[in-house]
């Protein structure tokens, strides 16, 4: 007579047979999100705006609606934080802190919490007014803070990049609690971001000869700078035009058209453009020493510009699409995607530390 044993073997391949082909058909279904899938509240970018110009070469602004990033002492600058949530929508302005210092140096910049705590940005009846160069606390507000760029120093003559940091805080914490945590080296910091910020101090060539006169030494001679390069203007924020390609179809173009429907399944290239002749306008002097001689020449160097793609809800960036290329992004709609609103944000920057965010809004069709 037959014992329960076979019965019992057969009864648990069965359950092993029917888990096995459970888990072939989640790995099937589940897709592991690249790191720019938006899963939480995320700082996207920083864009960086001249708002109110300074006396300083007012020639330096010519021609053009972008805004412009580069600035010069005396302007009035401000930092925007873009901060999304997990479906990618921005955060209003007001349910953001922030607190901003000036580092100074890239030393300070690198080692926050080792650098003490720096003293607020402001005029001292000893030491003067603070310059580039200094590590001190510029101040805070909401997603939007605004500050003077400071007078030049030997540091900044030298590099003209400033370097700013900011604490963003978002999710009902505040500025100085995430700084504090910083300070104390806490690692998981939800609610908090930070960031790095450089902003290009010029247009170079007529900040050199500028600094000259206030007694600063400029690491190239400005007896050698050729007319044309004082004609180069502010650096602007890049404006892309974006093709919406769907399964190999043109489905419209950014910013003309914002919102698209997709199906299931499907593959979404972007692929940003920008205007020649603005950006031929973004373009800029480099000086080059002839072998360690003293003597400089200079040639006219076009702008770089590439974007980084986020995507939320049903949609997936395929990073492994090849060629590279800085201006193309590929997008595939989940296969299993649910009729619901997804978004592609493009983070597109260029050679002079200009961000700018480009959103995307893809509809998945009911009943696909």
């Amino acid at each position: 007579m037959r014992g329960p044993g076979p019965r019992a073997d057969t009864g648990l391949a069965t359950l092993v047979a029917a888990s096995l082909a459970g888990l072939v058909s989640l790995a099937c279904n589940f897709q592991i999100p690249e790191p720019s899938y938006l899963n939480r509240t995320k700082l996207l970018a920083t864009r960086g705006e001249v708002v109110a110009f300074g006396p300083l070469n007012p020639d330096r602004v010519g021609i053009g609606t972008a805004p412009v990033s580069e600035a010069m002492p005396g302007d009035t600058f401000r930092f925007e934080a873009i901060v999304v949530d997990s479906d990618g929508h921005l955060l209003p302005t007001d349910e953001i802190d922030s607190l901003w210092f000036q580092c100074g140096d890239m030393q300070a910049c690198s080692y926050v919490e080792d650098s003490g705590e720096p003293e607020p940005c402001a005029v001292d009846d000893e030491l003067g007014m603070y310059t580039l160069d200094s590590w001190c606390e510029l101040g805070g507000g909401d997603a939007r803070f605004e500050f003077e760029i400071a007078a030049l120093g030997p540091g900044i003559v030298s590099t003209r990049v400033a370097r700013f940091y900011g604490v963003i805080a978002y999710d009902g914490r505040s500025a100085g609690e995430c700084w504090e945590l910083r300070k104390a080296r806490e690692e998981l910091l939800d609610g908090c971001a930070f960031v790095h910020r450089s902003v290009r101090i010029g247009p170079t060539w007529w900040l050199l000869a500028y600094a000259e006169t206030q007694e600063l030494e400029s690491p190239i001679p400005v007896v050698q700078f050729p007319a044309p390069v004082y004609t180069q203007l502010a650096n602007r924020e890049p404006q892309p035009s974006i093709s919406v390609t769907i399964e190999g179809e043109l489905a419209g173009s950014y910013p003309e058209v914002d919102s698209f429907t997709v199906a299931p399944g499907e593959r979404i290239v972007l692929e940003a453009s920008f205007d020649l002749t603005a950006q031929y306008l973004q373009s800029y002097f480099v000086a080059r020493e002839v072998e360690d001689s003293g003597s400089w020449w200079f040639e006219l160097s076009p702008e770089f510009v590439g974007c980084n793609i986020y995507t939320s809800n049903n949609l997936h960036g395929v990073f492994s699409a090849s060629p590279f290329n800085p201006l193309r992004s590929v997008v595939d709609v989940d296969a299993y995607a649910a009729p619901e609103p997804s978004r592609a944000l493009l983070v597109c920057v260029d050679a002079r530390y200009s961000e700018v965010v480009v959103a995307l809004d893809f509809e998945v069709e009911a009943g696909s």
